[in-house]
């Protein structure tokens, strides 16, 4: 062999050498950071997923990953992959409050709130003064108009932290769509010109017919069967 040819042939090795260490260098650590860059900078999550993926391969059982691959999962809405990272990282490690966050999140996205509910109430029994479960959870309680739970658990936070901005103007929400659940429904012009009929048909009392088909008038100007029966009445 040639001088020229051992060379080439020895900095072939040494290239390859230093490749190899420079991959068993990068640690999932390295991978993780990269991935987060990735995804919330430059907004490539199929990039992001490969490095999580990567990561993995080095510690499957490294929960900062998997739960992060999982909230990519879900930003691209491969729902079922972010179903099975998340309870991967539940059933190993219950205690982690941001897989508690990440999967009601999940759930909150399907509108599943029985189970987003459960996942955070399974994560305040580990973090009890968790401010950022404990509004998920009013905030759900909130979404599906249990607002006595609702004040109960923005109660429970206020009492943890006095100062969290969020507190006043969630209760003043919930309070004021208490208040209008609370309200008889408003009637259609369609439903007061059929109340107005039957007071004036079967009650006789043609004040009270005007006085509906008056309100639905105000609330349907060009309904003309209305203008017609009042001109009737």
């Amino acid at each position: 062999m040639s001088m020229l040819k051992k060379i080439l042939s020895l900095s072939l090795i040494l290239v390859i050498s230093l490749v190899s260490n420079a991959q068993k260098k990068t640690t999932s650590d390295d991978l993780l950071r990269a991935a987060q860059k990735s995804a919330f900078q430059q907004k490539d999550y199929n990039s992001a997923k490969k490095m999580l993926q990567a990561a993995l391969k080095k510690q499957p059982d490294y929960s900062d990953v998997r739960i992060f691959l999982g909230r990519i999962y879900t930003w691209t809405n491969n729902y079922d992959s972010a179903r099975i990272a998340f309870e991967y990282v539940l059933k190993r490690h219950p205690a982690i409050e941001d897989v508690a966050v990440a999967y009601s999140d999940l759930n909150v996205y399907h509108n599943n709130f029985t189970q987003a509910l459960s996942i955070i109430n399974n994560g305040l029994k580990y973090h009890p003064a968790s401010e950022t479960l404990l509004l998920k959870k009013a905030r759900i309680e909130g979404a599906i108009k249990n607002y006595a739970a609702a004040d109960s658990t923005l109660q429970r936070l206020l009492n943890i932290n006095p100062k969290n901005g969020q507190v006043d103007s969630l209760r003043h929400q919930y309070q004021q769509e208490a208040n209008a659940a609370t309200l008889p429904p408003v009637p259609t012009a369609d439903e007061l010109l059929v109340t107005a009929k039957d007071a004036a048909f079967n009650q006789k009392d043609y004040n009270k017919a005007k006085q509906l088909l008056l309100q639905a008038l105000n609330k349907n100007p060009e309904y003309y069967d209305v203008r017609i029966f009042l001109g009737r009445i």
